[in-house]
């Protein structure tokens, strides 16, 4: 049974679909043709474990990247042959400074292989490489009403929804300390 889904993210070669559950702190992978595959993941702050996964990714290289929202972090795993599922790195763990997480939400693959993510509470977007290693954070100015957000990268563009004043802002890859447009009211 799938409990509580917050966000899909498809197999760039496989076209499977990966679907983190909050509810059950867990993912499932699922076919294109909609069979079950496997799943992994229970609640936990350990390797493995979740508390609140709420984004996910997923590369060509057979990599999965799940923010785990409660335990204030990002881990990377390797699927390989459909079934089998390895932890390789973790990273973010809780704070403010630069590459820690404060309620990471939604992370994304953009077409350089950076990783994106939306470090909610702490109000700002960061990059990372495919290992973890923080590339540049954001203003924290530019993000101060980020409250809850999914990001979607293509060419570089990353987007951001605002939920407590319902402004859309789209920024460019090389100019992330900048606004690219906005939409919506402010």
């Amino acid at each position: 049974m799938v409990d509580t889904v917050q966000v899909l993210a498809i197999d760039p070669v496989s076209h499977d679909l990966y679907i983190a559950e909050r509810g059950n702190n867990r993912i499932q992978r699922i076919t294109n043709a909609g069979v079950f595959v496997h799943m992994w993941g229970t609640h936990g702050t350990g390797n493995g474990f979740f508390d609140g996964p709420l984004g996910i990714a997923a590369d060509a290289a057979g990599n999965v990247y799940v923010t785990d929202h409660n335990n204030n972090r990002i881990q990377k795993f390797r699927v390989t042959g459909g079934t089998t599922v390895n932890h390789l790195t973790t990273w973010g763990g809780g704070g403010t400074a630069a590459g820690q997480l404060n309620g990471p939400y939604g992370i994304t693959l953009d077409a350089s292989n950076t990783l994106w993510v939306a470090d909610a509470f702490n109000h700002r977007l960061q990059r990372f490489d495919i290992n973890g290693n923080l590339l540049k954070e954001t203003v924290r100015q530019v993000m101060d009403n980020l409250a809850s957000t999914e990001l979607a990268a293509s060419s570089g563009v990353s987007v951001t929804v605002e939920i407590q004043n319902g402004t859309i802002r789209q920024g460019l890859a090389s100019r992330t300390n900048q606004i690219y447009k906005s939409f919506g009211y402010e």
